[in-house]
């Protein structure tokens, strides 16, 4: 919950299939009531045994200048892979 008015940040990351990064991108469809201020594919390795894996980071900031509750869907796609996210906010 948050209050009318007020302001919310916040990151999220999706696990992406793949181990190649090179020349991996991704974009974001966003509710209106959600600004994406920031998208980025990277990697993280997990030693040896693991190996790398590749994820995106969202940056996002939310509209609270209404109140009300607000249903939708992050989508995300990178290369072929979609995901949907599904996003709640609730302003009082």
């Amino acid at each position: 919950m948050l209050r009318e008015g007020g302001a919310l940040e916040g990151r999220m990351r999706v696990w992406l299939s793949g181990t190649r990064l090179a020349g991996r991108t991704a974009t974001a469809d966003a509710p209106s009531w959600m600004r994406i201020t920031r998208i980025s594919v990277e990697s993280q390795y997990f030693g040896r045994r693991t190996g790398s894996r590749l994820y995106c980071e969202v940056d996002f900031s939310v509209d609270a200048r209404a109140a009300g509750q607000f249903n939708s869907t992050l989508r995300i796609t990178s290369g072929a892979q979609r995901i949907d996210v599904p996003v709640t906010l609730l302003v009082e």
